[in-house]
């Protein structure tokens, strides 16, 4: 064998082991790149899993709280009388929520439970102004529900905002007193709640004006249907005040949630699509 021949062998021995080499580490590193992906998507999955699950635990309290602020509101006395057994069970439904206080006039009277918390009862919250400022309103919990919904998923969003004005309602408190107005506003406010699901959210925004927040909607059609039936059955079922009958008249506007319109936006859409109804309702009584 020549040493020109031996010296190819060696060159070709070196390249092989070369190219073995660099064949074997590319295999390894894509091995472990894999690997690497694998397990980074598995990670991402676990926690996407674990971010949606303590926001549906999160969301479920949110909605039981909003549940007895709308008792509250809506039937104040009520939740006064039953506060005991209504706070009771919103507790034993709930995961996180430890204490629930009631503050007629911004003063604490109503505690559930009570052992533990009795150095909260009295507690003034105007005295505290700059701790308590963004204590929430019927109007703000509605805010703050279409917000959640809007940040909530990964995908676009899909739930509608439902307002709701009670027309003539003036002419009510003229003819028949405030009382009538109030008993008049609690019959409508019992008929949204009794129409909606346990995930939904009705609140009293104004004077005369609701607003509902439905979760998750299919479709517009889906939205057209439930503001007709809402609105015939409120209408066809009148209060009984004193020896009077009320019939409710209502003006109903939507907007759905796209997953590019803010919540301004969509408050804005469903009040100019509720007057829309009322300007409407009003050219056909002339």
């Amino acid at each position: 064998m020549t040493k020109r021949t031996k010296l190819l062998i060696i060159i070709a021995s070196c390249a092989y082991a070369i190219a073995w080499y660099l064949v074997t580490q590319y295999a390894a590193q894509a091995y472990v790149n894999s690997r690497f992906d694998a397990q980074k998507e598995q990670a991402r999955q676990q926690v996407s899993l674990a971010k949606s699950t303590f926001e549906a635990i999160i969301f479920k309290d949110i909605y039981l709280a909003d549940s007895l602020a709308t008792v509250v509101n809506i039937e104040p006395q009520f939740a006064i009388d039953n506060w005991e057994s209504i706070s009771a069970k919103l507790m034993s439904k709930s995961t996180h929520v430890r204490n629930v206080a009631m503050a007629p006039n911004d003063i604490i009277q109503f505690l559930y439970p009570l052992a533990g918390n009795e150095q909260a009862l009295g507690f003034e919250y105007q005295s505290r102004p700059q701790q308590f400022a963004s204590v929430m309103t019927a109007k703000r919990t509605g805010s703050l529900v279409i917000d959640g919904l809007l940040t909530r998923w990964g995908q676009p969003p899909r739930f509608a905002v439902v307002n709701v004005d009670l027309n003539r309602f003036k002419k009510v408190n003229d003819d028949l007193g405030h009382d009538a107005g109030d008993e008049l506003l609690k019959h409508i406010a019992n008929h949204m709640l009794s129409r909606v699901r346990a995930t939904d959210f009705v609140a009293r925004i104004g004077g005369d004006e609701f607003i509902i927040v439905l979760g998750r909607v299919r479709d517009e059609a889906a939205i057209k249907r439930f503001v007709e039936k809402l609105k015939i059955d409120i209408e066809r079922t009148p209060l009984e005040y004193q020896g009077e009958l009320i019939y409710p008249s209502l003006s109903i506007g939507y907007s759905i949630a796209d997953g590019n319109k803010t919540r301004e936006a969509l408050l804005s859409e469903a009040d100019r699509d509720m007057y829309a109804m009322k300007l409407a309702q009003r050219t056909e009584l002339s």
